[in-house]
């Protein structure tokens, strides 16, 4: 928690980093108000921003709209964001009781320490994104699928009511995601072949559920019960291959093909392994790869083997080159691998016990305290510096509209670079009634067409660095 808060108010800045961060506030106080959609602004031009959308129905984000919500009843209270770290210890806890459940006291201890020094769940943790109610929700499902195959005949409605509650909370932050980790679970129990009639219909539900959810979001969202909302955005962050999917170039060429899955399965491969505990990939790895060696795979070890294949075998239907905030399409795993990782190390350590005595394990202990410690004071301080000053966002617009800003502001920002709208639309009210409103410069005449719409504001325009009174004549000829 204390390093998570660190990263929070210091680097993070309490200040959405991501177009992602952006929209999901943006819903946020969308929702704050009571509505899911905000009356569309005059001149939409001004206002475009990656994730947000303007429709028929109104001004959007394409954020879940639950998780918006949550946010939203926190930003009455301007705290939206300390709830992800408030999550964070939460997800602490219920790992090392999953560890526990799977391996014993000695197991959680350590794979609780590896998750409170992750520099990938601490950056992610700092962050406003839904992935990190995600992490929570899919290790109460591992621990739910656990419980239900240790459990009796007869005896199994609490696990299968746990199982179905985690799914439906996926459904509504991270439905693809949820469908991938049933995939996999659901693989596993029929590899354990016991009750298959209770397995297989009990499966099915939960898939039935988890389609209804998605339903009834994308209905909430977009008015049609087929159409996401991030499809309503636009109709290339979809599903598949083919030329016309994907919103960005990838590899050097548009479109998404499988060779390219492969190739970002590789990419997510070495980032996530690198990032987990900030050490090299390939030791990353290596825990993993050293379990089967080191001692023979139990059903605990499968079903975590179970959720991580199934996730990234998921995504490569999913054109996920992009890597803001590190290999996130694969986040809700981070558990799962964090728990794979201190199995390695503790059949390392018997190992090491076994052949050397009580004083063999030392060796072991003394490689794994440097290896924490190099992601701990190496790789994090470098993480937090990066992310001081990422796309743009430092701080310095949020510092000098608090201010230098006397009454109402227009406030108009470079429109060039994609990265520039993040902190002004991070700061923007969807009703444009707040006393400061943000826009694109779209140059002197444009300009002038939008003051016209907010008569009474003040112009000012904001380079990156300078927050300057446009003589009006255009903002062109204020710089």
């Amino acid at each position: 928690m204390v390093l998570v808060l660190t990263l929070c108010l210091g680097p993070m800045q309490r200040l959405p980093k991501s177009c992602d961060d952006v929209a999901l506030l943006f819903q946020a106080r969308i929702e704050a108000n009571g509505r899911l959609v905000a009356p569309a602004p005059p001149l939409p031009a001004f206002f475009s921003a990656e994730g947000l959308r303007v429709g028929l129905r109104g001004w959007t984000g394409k954020q879940p709209v639950l998780w918006a919500w949550v946010l939203g009843q926190a930003l009455k209270l301007r705290l939206a964001w300390l709830v992800n770290p408030l999550l964070a210890s939460a997800t602490v806890l219920l790992l090392a009781g999953l560890a526990r459940a799977l391996g014993g006291p000695q197991e959680a201890a350590l794979a609780a320490l590896l998750l409170a020094l992750s520099p990938f769940f601490l950056e992610m943790s700092a962050s406003f994104l839904v992935m990190a109610p995600a992490l929570a929700l899919a290790l109460g499902f591992a621990w739910a699928l656990w419980t239900l195959d240790r459990a009796k005949a007869g005896a199994t409605g609490r696990a299968w009511a746990a199982v179905a509650l985690t799914l439906l909370g996926l459904a509504w932050t991270r439905p693809y995601t949820g469908l991938c980790l049933l995939a996999g679970g659901g693989a596993w129990l029929a590899a354990g072949r016991r009750r298959p009639r209770e397995w297989v219909a009990g499966l099915v539900a939960c898939a039935a559920l988890l389609a209804l959810s998605l339903g009834a979001q994308n209905w909430l969202a977009t008015g049609r019960p087929l159409v996401s909302a991030y499809a309503a955005y636009d109709p290339r962050d979809r599903l598949g291959f083919g030329p016309g999917v994907g919103l960005f170039w990838t590899w050097g060429s548009p479109g998404y093909t499988p060779a390219k899955a492969l190739m970002n399965l590789d990419l997510y491969l070495r980032l996530f392994a690198g990032a987990l505990q900030g050490w090299p990939w390939w030791v990353g790895l290596a825990p993993v790869l050293l379990l089967p060696l080191l001692r023979r795979p139990n059903r605990g070890d499968t079903l975590l083997l179970a959720l991580v294949g199934a996730q990234a075998a998921g995504y490569l239907l999913y054109y996920s080159a992009d890597t803001i905030h590190g290999p996130r399409y694969w986040y809700e795993i981070t558990g799962p691998a964090v728990l794979l990782t201190a199995r390695g190390l503790g059949a390392l350590l018997a190992r090491a016990r076994s052949l050397g005595g009580a004083a063999g394990r030392w060796p072991v202990v003394a490689v794994l305290a440097v290896l924490l410690g190099t992601g701990l004071f190496l790789r994090l301080p470098a993480q937090a510096l990066a992310l001081r000053t990422a796309n743009h966002v430092d701080g310095r617009l949020a510092r000098a509209v608090r201010t230098l800003l006397p009454g109402t502001a227009l406030v108009f920002f470079d429109s060039e670079d994609r990265s520039r709208y993040l902190e002004p639309f991070g700061l923007q009210d969807p009703f444009l009634r707040a006393p400061v409103i943000f826009a694109r410069d779209q140059g002197p005449v444009e300009d002038r067409a939008l003051r016209d719409q907010f008569p009474g504001r003040t112009p000012y325009f904001w380079d990156g660095r300078v927050l300057s009174l446009v003589r009006w004549r255009g903002c062109a000829e204020a710089r």
